[in-house]
């Protein structure tokens, strides 16, 4: 390092994975090729999983197991075979809420695209026919996927985004950046590995579930993941009750399991992806039965306004301001695991 040598910052932001992509992070003046260099190839890589992945490109590899299905196993990418793999391991895990064969049912719904459309109940159990996790086949040598039943479909948008920016912080580490922050469309690594500008641990702010534009608390983290999931993110109201897009596939609805928001903090972006979204389905009380498999903590709201943080984050989480519900008290809790 040269005496005048200047730390300088750097943010990139792409889209991709349907989501804007930001990568922040400080460096060393001299080394600016070297980090332009390496913020390209994180950018390429995502880029080159949405065209693996996307359900929404023909000729991606997700789209083709799908219109294979029942029919032939279609040979895949290393990546997408550790993802499907991972999903499976979460709807094993999850007794079968969180299951990667549910698109149909998105699509059914399409809610976020459609105005207030509630499908009929015939509709939907036809769609629950073709939801079944454990009809997805897999292969090695060569990596291959398979789908049993026609008509069945795998969307992996609940665990993708996490899995990208996983290894979006292995790219960066490897090029030997160790102060870094990842933000794919909120689901944000910090990487501080190291490196003496970083002893003081990021403030992350936690969207408030009333109010997208602000946060409702603050969260102290140094080289960890965070992923929120919450049922105000796509919804529409009618007749009072809210139909968001998180939805069951035992029961074909959105899922009513009493919670709104479930903050994941942990090391892997892509198990804490799947983890939020089980909260979500399963509720708290079996939500934390599924999180003592797994090396997390978390940050829970209810439909009531109520706070539920695990023991491991008591001490870095701060409620930066009261709830917006109205009738509904803001209390902070300590959860043990």
């Amino acid at each position: 390092m040269r005496l005048s040598d200047k730390v300088k910052n750097i943010q990139k932001t792409f889209f991709a994975l349907g989501t804007a992509n930001t990568i922040s992070l400080r460096y060393l003046e001299s080394k600016e090729a070297e980090i332009i260099e390496c913020l390209n190839e994180c950018k390429a890589y995502v880029l080159s999983m949405d065209d693996r992945l996307s359900v929404f490109k023909e000729d991606s590899e997700i789209s083709r197991v799908n219109h294979s299905a029942g029919e032939h196993p279609v040979e895949v990418s290393e990546d997408t075979f550790r993802i499907i793999e991972r999903a499976i391991y979460f709807s094993r895990l999850s007794e079968g809420a969180f299951d990667i064969t549910s698109g149909v049912l998105s699509r059914l719904w399409s809610i976020g695209k459609r105005q207030e459309y509630i499908p009929d109940d015939s509709k939907i159990k036809e769609a629950q026919k073709l939801i079944s996790w454990e009809s997805i086949k897999m292969y090695t040598k060569p990596y291959r996927i398979a789908l049993e039943k026609h008509g069945q479909s795998i969307d992996l948008g609940g665990i993708a985004k996490g899995y990208a920016a996983d290894k979006t912080k292995s790219i960066l580490i490897q090029h030997g950046i160790t102060d870094a922050l990842i933000n794919f469309g909120g689901t944000v690594i910090s990487v501080d590995q190291g490196n003496d500008n970083n002893e003081t641990p990021r403030n992350v702010g936690i969207q408030s579930p009333y109010d997208k534009m602000s946060s409702f608390g603050t969260l102290f983290i140094k080289d960890a993941a965070v992923v929120t999931s919450g049922v105000y993110e796509k919804y529409f109201m009618k007749n009072g009750i809210r139909y968001h897009h998180i939805l069951h596939p035992k029961t074909g609805y959105p899922a009513d399991a009493g919670l709104i928001s479930a903050t994941l903090i942990g090391n892997s972006a892509m198990d804490l992806d799947a983890l939020a979204t089980i909260f979500i389905l399963l509720g708290l009380e079996k939500g934390m039965s599924v999180l003592k498999d797994c090396k997390a903590d978390g940050i829970f709201i209810t439909g009531a306004g109520e706070i539920f943080i695990t023991e491991g984050i008591r001490d870095r989480f701060t409620i930066d301001k009261p709830g917006e519900k109205e009738g509904a008290e803001r209390v902070g809790y300590s959860y043990e695991q």
